[in-house]
């Protein structure tokens, strides 16, 4: 799930983006809670990072030292519950996500952190079982196609019903060997 999504299908909505907004497409593996001192060790790229701030770093350099550090290994985002241990985000963090294109998100401490990952997770869940329910669909169609058909136009037209597109089998040199209809892409 890409986190424009999540901020728009989930409890993420009551966030507010404030840094990284042009990086808002970064798909989201996995939801992950840390506040600790080193939390880049416990982190993996992909994961949107929910923290109380609790551990993040004071001073300027220090906070932008931990975004690029975040940043390089490639989160989808973090979300900062505010204004327990911090009132926001510094201006410092902000201006360094916004280099890196690292989303940084704040979010009002009273949504619970495990309503967030259970939201995402479950439609990060039912994202992959369509995914594989329409990955199984294809294959069945196919392999039917192929073991009932007498020629690749039969294969393209599967291809053309199992994926409501236009299909067309193409030789490695650009010969079009079958087509779901007669005027192929």
């Amino acid at each position: 799930m890409k986190l424009d999504a999540a901020i728009e299908n989930t409890v993420l909505r009551e966030a507010s983006v404030v840094a990284g907004a042009s990086a808002m497409d970064r798909e989201i593996t996995w939801v992950h809670i840390v506040d600790h001192p080193e939390i880049t060790n416990w982190l993996k790229p992909g994961e949107l990072l929910l923290t109380t701030g609790y551990n993040w770093p004071v001073g300027d350099e220090e906070s932008r030292e931990m975004v690029r550090r975040l940043s390089e290994i490639g989160l989808a985002g973090v979300v900062l519950a505010v204004p327990h241990f911090r009132e926001h985000f510094s201006q410092a963090a902000i201006e360094e996500a916004d280099r890196c294109d690292l989303p940084l998100l704040e979010l009002p401490w009273e949504i619970q952190f495990s309503e967030i990952m259970h939201d995402v997770l479950a439609r990060i869940i039912n994202i992959q079982a369509e995914t594989i329910r329409r990955s199984d669909h294809i294959h069945r169609t196919l392999t039917e196609a192929a073991l009932k058909g007498k020629n690749l136009e039969g294969l393209a037209a599967a291809l053309n019903a199992a994926l409501d597109r236009a299909a067309t089998v193409v030789a490695v040199d650009g010969t079009i060997l079958g087509a779901s209809s007669s005027e192929p892409d």
